[in-house]
């Protein structure tokens, strides 16, 4: 048996133009491309393992993976998303990760009940996020906050005559978080105002469908969803997974945190060294990292022998010497 291969998803905290130059420069010998950023994460691992997309819809599987729970009927996620104002359109800002408390969420979702009571629409939360249940289905955003992040909004929106529904709950759902308690205590603290839910993801939990997938390291609840409904567990995040000997001895997805369990900050340079010290000793048969959300790297061990081979362009920053 070959040395495994290492599937690993490090985005936050990461700038790739802004990383070490040693780990640019070994990061370069690779193959390096953009990805759709467009498109969720999930669907880039699953391509790379080879495992088809999945059926169901995705807010089901991060309910699942989030809650431990199979959602039953139709489910979307409802996110707390920041719209930025300028000068001509709007951009969508998903919040990181602790930006958003669950007591708040809480706050919110209650005044978003009260304004529908009757209309079939049953919005719930799972710490600070949260979704929505229907029995009449609408049509959802293509993506999440997350992914949707930095872009226009009209790039994910639904369009066409589905899309009505949408359009006016999200309009409604945006007037009435305009003058919110929440957000006047946000604005009192200088923190960005939670001005609209993203509606994305929406479908069903499908059935459950046993398959054969790499192992899974990490507490990405989309990621655990996925793996839940085929059958299999995921491994909880440690600081020294690649820099132990004999920690990784399968095939295996890693999704690193932002943070660890102990509400520590992970230190994205920190796990790269360790990547490319697991590389160079041949404990990887080959890395595949998606770095920052819209680079894919491909490297092995012989490719670290590539010494001619020059900073990849897409890795330059503009105080890189030539």
């Amino acid at each position: 048996m070959g040395a495994p291969q290492i599937f690993v998803v490090l985005t936050s905290g990461v700038h790739a133009r802004s990383l070490p130059q040693p780990i640019k420069r070994w990061l370069s010998r690779g193959a390096v491309s953009a990805r759709a950023t467009e498109r969720e994460l999930l669907l880039d691992v699953l391509g790379a393992v080879g495992v088809a997309p999945p059926a169901a819809g995705l807010a089901a599987l991060r309910y699942h993976g989030q809650t431990g729970k199979v959602p039953t009927g139709w489910l979307a996620a409802a996110d707390p998303m920041h719209l930025v104002t300028r000068l001509r359109h709007l951009v969508l800002r998903p919040f990181l990760s602790g930006d958003v408390k669950a007591e708040e969420m809480d706050a919110i979702l209650a005044s978003v009940r009260s304004a529908f009571p009757d209309d079939g629409l049953a919005f719930e939360q799972a710490d600070s996020r949260g979704y929505l249940r229907t029995d009449r289905p609408i049509a959802t955003a293509a993506c999440s906050a997350e992914c949707a992040g930095g872009r226009l909004p009209d790039e994910f929106m639904p369009a066409g005559a589905d899309a009505a529904a949408f359009h006016r709950l999200q309009s409604e759902i945006q007037m009435l978080l305009h003058e919110h308690p929440v957000n006047e205590a946000r604005r009192q603290r200088g923190q960005l105002v939670i001005n609209t839910l993203w509606l994305w993801g929406g479908g069903t939990a499908g059935e459950a469908v046993t398959m054969k997938l790499p192992a899974l390291v990490g507490d990405d609840p989309l990621f655990q969803g996925f793996w839940s409904r085929a059958g299999q567990r995921a491994s909880g995040w440690s600081a020294d997974l690649f820099g132990a000997k004999e920690t990784i001895q399968a095939d295996t997805v890693v999704t690193v945190p932002g943070v660890d369990a102990r509400g520590r900050a992970v230190d994205p340079v920190g796990v790269l060294e360790d990547l490319y010290t697991a590389v160079r000793q041949g404990r990887s048969g080959s890395l595949t990292l998606f770095l920052g959300g819209d680079l894919v790297v491909r490297i092995r061990r012989r490719d670290g022998l590539k010494l001619w081979r020059g900073l990849s362009p897409m890795l330059e920053d503009a105080n890189d010497d030539d």
